[in-house]
C-alpha cells in the first residue's frame, strides 16, 4: 500500500529517475514532470491527489521558485508540502524558498535517507493539516462571537482543535492555523513530554510518532500536565498565548529564520511560525510561554 503521492519534479532525467526510484523503494507513488510549466498543469489536473512535492529549483520554461509560489498562491493546494532540491547553496536563495512556503530545502547531491525522512515528516504535517479544516464551519462559527478565552489540552488531537477555533478568527487563517498546530505540537511533545528534535527525527522515520506522543502522555510524572491557550480578540487584533508545564529551551536559536538550520529536518516550525503566519511572536519564561499575535477577520 502506498504511503503517498509525490510529484517529483526535475528536467534533469537521471537526476528524475534517482529521486523516483528513492522514493517508490520507500513505498510511495510516484508522478513524474520534466519542467515547472508540465508540473502545475499536473496539480491542476488533479488537485487533490498529491501529498507532497520534490521540486527542483533550475528549470526551462519555468523554474522551481516560481512553481512554489504559484503552488502557494493557489487555494487549491493549501497546506501542499513543497520540498525544494537544488544545487543552489546561496544564502539569499534558500531564505526566498522558505519565505514563499517552501517546507524544507535540499542540496544536490543529497543523501536519500534523509530525502525519504524529509517526505515523511512532511507528510505527517499535510495529514495533521487536512484533519483541521476537515472541521465543518458549523463547529467554529460560535468562537467568533467571543471576545476571549482559555483552553487546557493534553493531546496532539485537542491540539488541532483549537489551532482550528482560534484560527477561524483570523483575517489569513491557513497560515495562523499552521504556524498555531507548529507552537502547540511544541508545547506539548516538547515541552510537557520532552521529546526533542533528535528523538522526533527517529520516531517519525520508525513511523511511530504519534503513538509515542500518546505513551509519554499517560505516563505517571505527565498525567497533571497539560498546555494552556489564552486569547483575547483587541479591535482588529487576537493576542494568543500558549504556555506549557516543562522545563523549558533555550528558544533563541528557534526564533529567526537561520539559513545553518535550512537543512535540519525538525526544529524549524517556531521560525517558520513566526516568518509565515504571525505579526509578532515573543517567547517568556525561559520558554514555556509564548506569545503571538495576528490580524483579525
Amino acid at each position: 500500500m502506498s504511503k503517498g503521492t509525490i510529484l517529483a519534479v526535475d528536467d534533469d532525467a537521471v537526476a528524475l529517475a534517482m529521486l523516483t526510484n528513492g522514493l517508490e523503494d520507500a513505498e510511495f507513488e510516484v508522478v513524474q514532470a520534466t519542467d515547472g510549466l508540465r508540473a502545475m498543469e499536473v496539480l491542476r489536473e488533479d488537485s487533490e491527489r498529491f501529498d507532497a512535492v520534490v521540486l527542483d529549483w533550475i528549470m526551462p520554461n519555468m523554474n522551481g521558485l516560481d512553481v512554489l509560489k504559484a503552488i502557494s498562491a493557489d487555494m487549491r493546494f493549501v497546506g501542499l508540502p513543497v520540498i525544494m532540491q537544488t544545487s543552489v547553496t546561496d544564502d539569499d536563495q534558500i531564505k526566498a524558498a522558505i519565505q514563499s512556503g517552501a517546507y524544507y530545502y535540499v542540496t544536490k547531491p543529497y543523501d536519500e535517507e534523509t530525502l525519504i525522512g524529509v517526505v515523511q515528516g512532511a507528510l505527517e504535517k499535510f495529514i495533521q493539516f487536512r484533519e483541521v479544516m476537515s472541521w465543518g464551519i458549523e463547529a467554529t462559527a460560535g468562537l467568533a462571537l467571543m471576545t476571549r478565552g482559555e483552553f487546557h489540552l493534553r493531546s496532539l488531537q485537542e491540539g488541532r482543535m483549537v489551532s482550528n477555533l482560534i484560527a477561524d478568527l483570523a483575517e489569513r487563517q491557513v497560515p495562523v492555523v499552521c504556524g498555531l498546530m507548529e507552537l502547540i505540537i511544541n508545547a506539548v511533545e516538547n515541552g510537557n513530554l520532552g521529546v526533542n528534535a533528535s528523538e522526533k527525527a527517529d520516531f517519525v522515520a520508525r513511523e511511530c510518532w504519534a503513538e509515542e506522543v500518546k505513551r509519554r502522555i499517560y505516563l505517571p510524572e505527565n498525567l497533571d500536565k497539560f498546555v494552556t491557550v489564552r486569547f483575547e480578540v483587541l479591535d482588529q487584533l487576537v493576542q494568543v498565548e500558549i504556555e506549557d508545564q516543562g522545563q523549558g529551551f533555550d528558544w533563541t536559536q528557534f526564533v529567526e529564520l537561520d539559513v545553518r538550520r535550512a537543512y535540519d529536518v525538525h526544529g524549524r516550525g517556531i521560525s517558520m511560525a513566526k516568518s509565515y503566519s504571525f505579526d509578532t511572536l515573543d517567547y517568556q519564561q525561559n520558554g514555556r510561554l509564548v506569545s503571538i499575535s495576528f490580524a483579525a477577520a
